[in-house]
């Protein structure tokens, strides 16, 4: 298991990492706005598409705002 530590990550646009976690760890760290959908993706080893789909079934809402979306179109 990846231990990782998130400070901040949801002010800022997101680094790329060599990090893995599981999909459920990665889902509670973007449900608590610890990291964007694009990282939490990144983390679980999905693509967002892959990740977004398992948002209901996880019980977690989408969280995607403006801001979020000009990081992804910058990293994109």
């Amino acid at each position: 298991m990846v231990s990782l530590v998130v400070a901040g990550e949801s002010a800022v646009c997101p680094g790329h990492g060599a990090e893995r976690l599981d999909i459920k760890e990665a889902l509670g760290l973007y449900r608590e706005h610890r990291v964007t959908l694009s990282r939490a993706a990144e983390l679980a080893g999905l693509s967002v598409r892959d990740l977004l789909v398992r948002l209901p079934d996880a019980g977690v809402e989408l969280n995607y705002d403006l801001a979020e979306l000009r990081c992804d179109l910058e990293t994109a």
